[in-house]
């Protein structure tokens, strides 16, 4: 009886990116262990040969746009396959994957629009800021929403709108509920 038993190149190593970094993490330890082989995520594909990129293919982007675009997935299967690479780039891996977790940071600190919260008057608006951290570095304007006048308070990405309110109705809550403490509203 023969027993053909499956080559290194036929058995994948298989996992999870979140397991290992995302996909920059995973070919950053590829590389340094100076892998060669395919590195697949469903139809995408990285091709490394030690530590240097050699291919990705993914749809609509080429050269390093792709391999960028793919080492920015953070999330998913993977399998490598140990086989020739093909050679259409030169990317030093310890950069390419620098480069796309840079990337990657900076989509995810992009300013995001204000959360707004609409209350029905000066006193609610008030209650609801010392409850989520004090008055402390809330800033107050005047504004005008559907004709009617309204008291706009603004700290970081929050807008709390404090409907029918005047300047005068927010100065005279603020006098008697905090009882000599002097708040930074500007």
């Amino acid at each position: 009886m023969n027993i053909n038993y499956p080559t290194l190149e036929q058995i994948p190593i298989r996992g999870r990116l979140e397991r290992m970094g995302g996909a920059a993490g995973l070919l950053e330890r590829l590389g340094f262990s100076g892998a060669v082989g395919v590195l697949k995520m469903g139809v995408l594909e990285l091709h490394i040969h030690g530590s240097d990129l050699t291919h990705a293919v993914h749809d609509g982007l080429e050269g390093e746009a792709a391999a960028l675009a793919i080492l920015q997935i953070e999330r998913g299967g993977y399998q490598f396959f140990a086989q020739d690479p093909i050679r259409t780039l030169s990317l030093e891996v310890s950069a390419t994957t620098l480069k796309a977790m840079q990337l990657t940071d900076e989509s995810q600190s992009k300013p995001s629009k204000p959360s707004l919260l609409v209350l029905p008057n000066i006193k609610a608006a008030l209650e609801y800021i010392r409850g989520v951290g004090g008055l402390n570095g809330w800033k107050a304007r005047l504004t005008s929403i559907k004709n009617s006048t309204a008291v706009l308070l603004e700290k970081g990405g929050w807008q709390i709108v404090a409907m029918g309110a005047t300047w005068d109705e927010l100065q005279l809550a603020l006098q008697s509920s905090q009882q000599g403490l002097n708040p930074k509203f500007s």
